[in-house]
């Protein structure tokens, strides 16, 4: 069985704001479909949504854009993960990102 993760669900708001958790960020940096949990009540009532996931794809709420949607779409293109190449340093503890 293959182990891949292919979405992180996580709650949003109606306009599909996310908090931005520790998961949020590692979904985005690998490129990794973020969608709300409202996709899986969506499906639940309609299989057919499960092949529109993106109509549910949840937008970073502090900076209002859509990170996931383009990290995804720039791995589909074969283009470098995001902060690659990069090192990151949280020099300290940071209020909201916890796992």
């Amino acid at each position: 069985m293959d182990n891949t993760v292919t979405h992180l669900l996580v709650k949003t708001e109606e306009n599909l704001a996310t908090e931005r958790t520790l998961k949020y960020l590692q979904a985005v940096a690998s490129g990794i479909m973020v969608v709300s949990e409202s996709w899986m009540k969506a499906c639940q009532l309609n299989k057919a949504n499960l092949a529109k996931a993106e109509q549910w794809e949840a937008r970073d709420e502090e900076l209002d854009v859509e990170g996931s949607r383009k990290s995804r779409e720039a791995k589909a293109r074969g283009e470098a993960p995001l902060l690659i190449g990069f090192e990151v340093l949280i020099k300290e503890e940071l209020e909201g990102l916890g796992g």
